[in-house]
């Protein structure tokens, strides 16, 4: 998607985290639990992704996370939700890309490589109307976002209209044309 691919070259005081929506059949997101969560925070959870590195342009973040979380090779082309997680001096924003539908088959598999990699995040399942057990009400914002603009898109793309880019922020949720 044109615009999603600025890199950061100059260094520019902020943390931007490439997040990845994925979906199965049956209506659940894929969520992970970070290696550096707390022992016994069941509400840890959140979309998968990283860090985006020194330069690296989102898009390629994202994949590269995508790979390195859940063993998919993606092109993950679609940005969902731009959230600005925290203000100031060290300002974070979280870019989350659309991972599309997971077959049965590559949505077991997911789980099941997480479950033999020791030293990797935890990954599950969860349906939607759940999520806020196991995320904290921000991520859980932000994976409803997340739907919320999949949903926007495909309802867009029927009636050939604009696709739309949500922005999520600490004040409330809107969408503004791609």
């Amino acid at each position: 998607m044109a615009g999603t691919d600025a890199s950061t070259e100059e260094p520019i005081g902020r943390l931007l985290g490439a997040l990845t929506c994925f979906r199965d059949l049956n209506g659940a997101v894929l969520l992970m639990k970070p290696t550096s969560a707390p022992a016994g925070d069941e509400k840890g959870w959140r979309l998968t992704g990283g860090l985006v590195g020194f330069g690296e342009p989102l898009t390629a973040a994202a994949v590269r996370a995508v790979k390195e979380v859940t063993g998919l090779t993606r092109e993950l082309t679609q940005l969902l939700v731009i959230d600005r997680v925290s203000e100031g001096e060290d300002d974070t924003f979280d870019f989350v890309f659309d991972g599309g539908l997971l077959s049965p088959h590559d949505a077991e598999q997911v789980v099941l490589r997480s479950q033999a990699a020791g030293d990797q995040p935890a990954l599950k399942w969860v349906p939607l109307g759940q999520v806020h057990e196991h995320s904290y009400s921000e991520h859980e914002s932000l994976v409803r976002a997340a739907i919320r603009a999949v949903e926007a898109q495909q309802a867009s793309e029927k009636k050939g209209k604009p696709v739309f880019v949500w922005c999520h922020t600490c004040h409330g949720t809107g969408f503004e044309p791609a």
